[in-house]
C-alpha cells in the first residue's frame, strides 16, 4: 500500500532529527548502556550465566529507552544511530 511504501522510506532515511554530532553522543551513550548492563547483570548473577543473559538484556532494554526518551527519539531512530555509528566505525568510549 501507499502508506506501507512511504513508511519504508522513512524508516530507510538517515535520522535526521538530531545532527550527527548528537548521534555520537547517542551512539556512545548506547554503548556505554550495553557494557554497564553487563557489568551489572554480571555481579547480580556471578554462578547463573543464563540469568546473567536475561537480566542483561532487560537493562540493555531499560537504559536504551532512557537514552531515547532523554533525545526524544523513536526506537527506530534509536536503532539507526546504533547501526549509522557501526557502519561508520564511530569509536567505542573506551
Amino acid at each position: 500500500s501507499i502508506q506501507r511504501r512511504h513508511q519504508k522510506l522513512i524508516e530507510e532515511a538517515p535520522c535526521s532529527v538530531i545532527t550527527e554530532k548528537q548521534r555520537k553522543e547517542v551512539f556512545k551513550e548506547a554503548a556505554l548502556a550495553e557494557k554497564r548492563a553487563e557489568e551489572k547483570a554480571e555481579s547480580t548473577h556471578p554462578q547463573d550465566i543464563m540469568k546473567q543473559l536475561d537480566y542483561q538484556k532487560t537493562l540493555e532494554k531499560r537504559y536504551k529507552a532512557s537514552i531515547a526518551r532523554k533525545y526524544k527519539l523513536t526506537k527506530g531512530q534509536f536503532l539507526k544511530i546504533q547501526v549509522e555509528g557501526m557502519e561508520k566505525q564511530w569509536p567505542f568510549p573506551w
